[in-house]
């Protein structure tokens, strides 16, 4: 089993009926480059200090109220502040 479905099945524990909804070899080789692209971009990482390994902007409250966008259908989102 590859480590990033490995790395899915471990965070989806309450969402396992909408995972296994979706489990099949074609869908989630389609979704790998989405999950990378949010592991990589969004997801907070203890080990580096709540920050993810390619490094973001901290938003100033000034920049406006935080929204939430979905990831991969909703799995996941990502938080940002609305301009």
């Amino acid at each position: 089993m590859p480590i990033w479905t490995g790395v899915i099945l471990s965070q989806a524990g309450e969402l396992m009926p909408t995972l296994c909804s979706i489990w099949s070899p074609t869908r989630l080789s389609a979704g790998q480059p989405k999950y990378v692209r949010y592991y990589n971009e969004s997801r907070c990482h203890r080990s580096l200090d709540g920050n993810a390994p390619v490094a973001r902007d901290v938003e100033p409250p000034p920049r406006g109220k935080v929204v939430a966008f979905p990831v991969l259908g909703g799995l996941h989102h990502r938080y940002s502040r609305a301009a």
